[in-house]
């Protein structure tokens, strides 16, 4: 189980950095910015950049996930109430 989700947790964040910088263009600064779901990860993004551009990157993904998280979960929910 663990071993599952580290392999999908890499390779999830490695296919987001790669299309993000090689197709869109996206600096990479502000992706790794937008992949870091935790302040701790921000926070070493940040003293690794020397500056705060990936914070950018954090404020501009952050509230898409809150909302998609929610949506999810009620999603989930209303499957779960419907099969069971």
């Amino acid at each position: 189980m663990f071993l599952s989700g580290t392999i999908v947790s890499l390779l999830g964040g490695m296919l987001i950095l790669f299309i993000g910088y090689k197709w869109m263009k996206i600096p990479f600064v502000l992706l790794i910015g937008m992949i870091s779901h935790h302040p701790a990860n921000l926070d070493f993004a940040n003293n690794q950049a020397q500056n705060k551009i990936p914070t950018y990157g954090y404020a501009l993904v952050y509230p898409l996930l809150l909302i998609g998280k929610i949506i999810f979960v009620q999603m989930l929910w209303q499957v779960l109430r419907l099969m069971g």
